[in-house]
């Protein structure tokens, strides 16, 4: 009796087969479901960043109405045809030889040898370039949160079209590299001093380089108090020095020396008011702060002001803020902090407070969506925060319909007829 009860029937064997292959087929549906969903997810994220740089690049095709352009363009006619660089003011009656200190060499890459045509073309095409601050020099992986933030911020400097979109480059390339470095994910120091050599040059915001240098060192000497991270933040200090060191050193290479230092941060506002002073920034709209008002709530829901995207940067930046308090990496708050009350101080930082958002941003995202709270890399592994494949396509699918509606405004001209940021 036990051996033929050992024994089970034709039809038991039967449908524990059957069972099996409900569990094979579920399992295969499943796994086939999330294959077909991660290929959405990655067509829709790149879909969102090429749109993104589009948009960064309609936002410079437009007529040039920045009022520094005509002496930007005659300083360097006057350079390239008297072959050397102005000690003294050249262009201005009656501030002639008054002592006059610039980097005239931004200048001097649109006027040299250019058709006038092409010259035309060349300075709003580096205009809208400019504007992708933070998405080409930065890792590629998880660039949905670098596209998603920087579609906010895309249309902060898009006026700028002499020396300005130069600061606005090297600044995304310096913080990029710098906070890359100090996360691990990347070590490509040596580019620091070759695009300061040329940075120092071509725009006094040079020393937005050193502010970046000096974030930096905020964030390792913050890691410093933890005791588990000491011997991680001396090896990475031990290596960057030198390039940081030599980044440093390479801003004397200029024709004025070290004094090029005071018309940096007289430029910056930093030297305090320059009344009476050649190139003072007491005539410098931009060093007006940006009020707080209930007006700014409105500029949340208001898809097509010229300052939405703004507002809501000012928004993530406070959210980004506590993360990365939350995260304790209270060096990198610090820096999110300052970079939100130069913006509200002075609208002349709002573009490097876009880029600080962008780019310190996105790693704090990747970190709370990604990071285990264990701290491994399982698969197995819960994350922090988890997000359905479904929503997440969802929200760039909205983010793309943002930057849609954007290009529509920046090519239909409405961003300068409705709102006249100059």
């Amino acid at each position: 009796m036990l051996c033929l009860a050992s024994v089970s029937s034709p039809q038991s064997r039967m449908d524990n087969r059957f069972i099996l292959n409900m569990k094979r087929w579920f399992y295969e549906s499943q796994s086939s479901m999330q294959v077909s969903s991660d290929k959405s997810y990655r067509a829709a994220r790149l879909v969102l960043v090429s749109l993104v740089l589009l948009s960064a690049l309609c936002a410079g095709l437009h007529t040039v109405g920045d009022s520094d352009m005509g002496w930007h363009l005659a300083t360097g006619r006057w350079v390239v045809e008297h072959g050397q660089v102005p000690r003294t003011d050249v262009l201005s009656f009656p501030a002639a030889g008054t002592p006059w200190m610039y980097p005239p060499f931004a200048a001097c890459c649109s006027t040299s040898h250019i058709p006038h045509l092409l010259r035309r073309f060349e300075l709003v095409l580096r205009a809208g370039l400019s504007g992708g601050r933070g998405v080409p020099g930065s890792p590629s992986r998880h660039g949905e949160h670098r596209a998603g933030a920087a579609c906010g911020g895309v249309d902060r400097r898009q006026n700028r079209s002499a020396g300005g979109p130069f600061s606005t480059v090297f600044f995304a390339l310096f913080l990029g590299e710098l906070w890359a470095y100090h996360r691990g994910v990347r070590c490509r120091l040596w580019l620091l001093p070759g695009i300061m050599l040329l940075w120092v040059n071509l725009h006094p915001g040079f020393i937005a380089g050193l502010g970046a240098i000096g974030a930096y060192l905020l964030m390792e000497f913050s890691d410093f108090v933890f005791a588990e991270r000491r011997e991680a933040v001396r090896l990475r200090l031990r290596r960057a020095w030198p390039w940081l060191a030599a980044g440093g050193a390479v801003t004397l290479v200029n024709p004025w020396g070290p004094r090029i230092y005071a018309a940096a941060l007289n430029m910056a506002g930093a030297a305090g008011s320059s009344q009476g002073k050649i190139n003072g920034n007491n005539a410098i709209g931009e060093f007006m702060g940006v009020p707080i008002s209930t007006h700014l709530l409105y500029q949340l829901i208001d898809v097509r002001h010229a300052q939405f995207g703004f507002t809501w940067l000012l928004l993530l930046a406070a959210i980004l803020a506590a993360i990365l308090f939350w995260k304790r990496q209270a060096g990198a708050g610090l820096v999110m902090v300052v970079a939100l009350y130069a913006a509200l101080s002075h609208a002349r930082y709002s573009a490097l407070f876009a880029i600080c958002v962008v780019t310190l941003g996105a790693g704090a995202l990747e970190a709370l969506f990604d990071e285990r709270p264990d701290g491994s890399a399982k698969n197995n592994s819960p994350h922090v925060l988890r997000v359905p494949t479904s929503a997440a396509i969802l929200l760039t699918a909205v983010f793309c319909a943002i930057a849609l509606l954007r290009i529509a405004d920046f090519v239909s001209n409405r961003t300068y007829v409705v709102f006249n940021p100059d």
